[in-house]
């Protein structure tokens, strides 16, 4: 399965409910990502009509495993690595991420591999094998929030 892009993936005004939960969530959340910054799980039921329109997507028939809200400031970043490398999340087969702005300056989203760089936006979704090295060049100037989520084989 490639790299699938789809722009206008979620409106605008869901792309800043998604943003106002994080600032409202994150700061009593006790997990943080690469750069130190906090995510936020989130439950199944908040994001069912997203999960299904990605499961769709793939050929191999996933359903729905995990999902993070999140945010890169200026300094955050993520390195290089594939989303089911641990033995605790070898079963992943699919991931997926919804970008939620585009006020914000680097942030790029890279597959080394594919010789493909992404530059996200506001209600971009973007969905690739959980196998596919991948990483998120740093962030510059703003805040770059985004959805990840991960799919399991049926």
């Amino acid at each position: 399965m490639p790299v699938i892009q789809h722009t206008d993936f979620i409106t605008p005004e869901e792309c800043a409910g998604w943003r106002v939960d994080y600032d409202m969530r994150a700061p009593a959340s006790p997990h943080r990502g690469y750069s130190g910054e906090p995510y936020v799980y989130l439950p199944r039921n908040r994001i069912w009509g997203l999960t299904d329109r990605i499961a769709d997507l793939s050929e191999e028939g996933v359903k729905f495993e995990s999902a993070v809200l999140a945010c890169l400031l200026p300094n955050g970043w993520h390195p290089p690595h594939i989303d089911n490398g641990r033995p605790n999340i070898a079963h992943r087969v699919f991931s997926a991420i919804v970008y939620l702005s585009s006020d914000f300056r680097g942030g790029k989203l890279r597959f080394s591999n594919e010789n493909l760089e992404i530059t996200p936006h506001e209600g971009l979704m973007v969905a690739f094998p959980a196998s596919l090295e991948h990483e998120v060049r740093q962030v510059t100037a703003g805040r770059r929030y985004s959805i990840a989520m991960w799919f399991r084989k049926r």
